[in-house]
């Protein structure tokens, strides 16, 4: 988007653009361009980096609730180990530890 600052007879300051092939400001202060141009240059920031933003996250949700669902499996395969090798008897929690089963 291409932009023109100029001075204006009376002093102050206009802006051009070249998009639109009108001014879009007209006798401005240095503040008023300052303020305009830092408003235009976030939004294009937001437009471009919020989505990306919003991709990475879901891709690491979607990352953690992979390693969610695998540790589950994970679980239940040791818990089925536990009751295989020791008939769901509970008292011999401790064993399993120590056996490494």
């Amino acid at each position: 988007m291409g932009r023109e600052i100029v001075r204006q007879p009376n002093g102050k300051w206009a802006m051009w653009s070249n998009n639109s092939d009108a001014f879009v400001m007209l006798d401005a202060e240095p503040d008023d361009i300052i303020t305009y141009m830092v408003g235009n240059a976030r939004r294009e920031f937001e437009q471009w980096t919020v989505p990306q933003i919003q991709r990475r996250a879901y891709e690491r949700i979607m990352e953690m609730e992979a390693n969610i669902e695998l540790a589950r499996q994970e679980y239940e395969i040791y818990v089925g180990l536990y009751h295989a090798n020791h008939n769901g008897d509970p008292d011999n929690v401790d064993s399993i530890l120590i056996d490494g089963a």
